[in-house]
């Protein structure tokens, strides 16, 4: 029993260290580095608190959802700038880690048959892994993502248990609320009206009157809280990302073009495989006990428990199409293991997943070694269809990885140089053996190891690529020479970053650090508007009318990867001494 205790007094004392990491990363940070994800929600925020903000250009398709500028929108508030915004919004990230362990603590406690001290062990586990705790250093939906689902689960467990009208209108706006959160949520909703009809309809209630307004209750509320949340999102659509396209309706194209099913599979081979490798197959046992349990529930058609589990199976099935989906074009080696996508969904799989383990049951041994091979299959797969490992390939001939991404395979990417998929999965296979024997001897062990083992990981994507990745923030110069010509209300400004002289990723970085500034994206030599005043551009391709010289150059160490900066220049109109 001692040793029981010193295991959550271990387990605990790993959760204030990473709370601590994160901390420090959230202030060493320089900026928002992935670009131009963070800015879009960063400047979503603005816009939902009316301010008027550039458009990213004619040209840009993306768009970045409602969701997590409610965030944003409120840390502009607070922080009245930018960079204040960013930390804040990191702050709320690394807040709602916690909420995700509170959640994922309750649903152990109340509906998974663990002890309520386990149940928090075990929730603080699932939170020290990278793919929760390391990825909420972004200033990005993720983490909002990740809890909504964690919280929804957890609704869907505790309205079929008792049905209330508060835990049916929750569950409705929640899931409806996912969908502004990110567009691989779109069928949330669905789920969810699913859900709570089912339990109104076939639920063994003493009163099937109050079932059924139980059950209206939730249907309206996912209806109008979709209606709402829309109505943000196209109005946010409208005044930031008007070139951008539903993707939506693109998801569905792609599902009907059969010729994209070779890349689906692909694509589903290589994210499956991701967070099979990285949660050390306790994925795979959490899918499996999920799946049992609804197996087990049918058989007593008119117990309901059987829904809960089908709602995360539903829901979770949705996440994983759209993201295949999305995924289908691969231009960078990272989008051959994407992982972002489902790791919205992981963490209650590995929850329910080491629930079943520290219960010492046989099924989700049995689970866990075929979760492994499973993870063997998917990379195998993966070789097969390719004709060889891309991954390494890609890396090898210089291809950028985009580690925010996957950013669970960051240590062993580094450890594995230059990585591949068979590299790759010998180390996280004997890990997963490994933590299977321990599991074997202890499961509180399993939970000091595991914990151990994660915290190490986040730590190092903290310290060594989350905080240096920000450092060339320090070398650009050029934003300060534009504030020196920009009147004291920055927001009246305008500057014209020249697209038809440089690359578009410069842009995102400057608009980030001149913010408020307006930087507009446009090429001097073909846009029509009134007289310039100020031109971030290319030192060999002036503004093509005359009367313009170089008021100053960007610092020539001020580069990123391979994309040097030495040619960028701010030219200034001739006899104007201000932007």
């Amino acid at each position: 029993m001692a040793g029981r205790r010193s295991v959550h007094s271990f387990v605990a004392a790993l959760g204030a260290v990473c709370l601590a990491v994160l901390l420090w990363a959230a202030f060493a940070s320089r900026g928002a580095s992935v670009r131009p994800d963070e800015l879009g929600f960063l400047l979503n925020g603005w816009v939902l608190t009316g301010h008027n903000e550039a458009i990213f250009g004619a040209d840009f398709r993306s768009f970045y959802t409602a969701g997590y500028g409610l965030i944003t929108a409120l840390a502009a508030v607070v922080g009245r700038g930018i960079d204040a915004q960013y930390r804040i919004s990191l702050l709320a990230n690394i807040a709602l880690v916690g909420a995700t362990v509170a959640a994922l603590a309750r649903l152990g406690f109340r509906h998974l048959s663990l002890s309520r001290r386990t149940s928090r062990t075990i929730a603080i586990v699932v939170a020290l892994a990278p793919a929760v705790a390391a990825n909420s250093l972004f200033a990005w939906s993720e983490t909002v993502n990740r809890f909504a689902f964690v919280a929804v689960a957890l609704l869907a467990y505790e309205h079929v248990a008792r049905p209330r009208v508060a835990t049916s209108v929750m569950l409705g706006a929640g899931s409806s609320f996912m969908v502004i959160a990110h567009g691989r949520f779109t069928l949330m909703p669905v789920v969810a009206i699913a859900l709570v009809a089912a339990v109104a309809l076939i639920g063994r209630s003493p009163s099937a009157r109050r079932a059924q307004l139980i059950g209206l209750a939730g249907i309206a509320a996912t209806i109008v809280a979709y209606l709402v949340f829309s109505r943000i999102n196209v109005s946010l659509r409208r005044e930031l990302y008007p070139a951008a396209g539903g993707k939506e309706g693109r998801m569905v194209d792609k599902l009907l073009d059969g010729s994209n099913l070779p890349s689906l599979g692909r694509s589903a081979a290589g994210q499956l495989w991701y967070v099979l490798a990285t949660s050390f197959g306790l994925v795979a046992v959490g899918f499996v006990m999920n799946v049992r349990a609804i197996a087990l529930g049918i058989r007593r058609f008119r117990n309901l428990q059987w829904l809960a589990p089908g709602f995360v199976l539903a829901g979770a099935a949705s996440v994983a199409l759209a993201s295949f989906l999305q995924l289908l074009r691969v231009i960078r080696p990272d989008h051959l293991v994407y992982g972002r996508y489902l790791e919205a969904v992981s963490p209650v799989f590995v929850m329910l997943g080491l629930a079943a383990v520290s219960t010492g049951s046989r099924v989700a041994r049995r689970a866990w070694v075929w979760g492994i091979v499973a993870t063997i299959a998917a990379i195998a797969v993966l070789t097969v269809a390719a004709g060889r490992d891309e991954l390494r390939a890609m890396i090898s001939a210089g291809g950028f990885f985009a580690i925010p991404n996957a950013i669970a395979l960051d240590w062993a990417l580094k450890l594995t140089k230059p990585a591949g998929y068979a590299s790759l999965t010998i180390v996280f296979v004997a890990l997963s053996f490994v933590l299977l024997a321990v599991s074997r001897r202890s499961t509180h062990a399993l939970l000091a190891v595991l914990a151990t083992l994660s915290l190490a990981f986040t730590a190092f994507t903290a310290a060594r690529t989350v905080v240096p990745y920000r450092d060339y923030f320090d070398d650009i110069t050029l934003d300060d020479s534009v504030k020196e010509l920009v009147n004291s209300d920055g927001r009246q400004t305008t500057i014209i970053f020249d697209s038809g002289g440089l690359g578009g990723q410069t842009y995102f970085d400057y608009r980030y650090l001149l913010h408020p500034i307006q930087v507009e994206r446009d090429d001097v030599h073909w846009m029509d508007r009134g007289p310039l005043r100020c031109v971030i551009g290319a030192e060999d391709r002036a503004p093509e009318d005359a009367g313009w010289e170089i008021f100053a150059h960007e610092n020539d160490g001020a580069s990123r990867g391979k994309q040097k900066r030495g040619n960028i220049v701010l030219w200034k109109r001739t006899g104007v001494d201000s932007c």
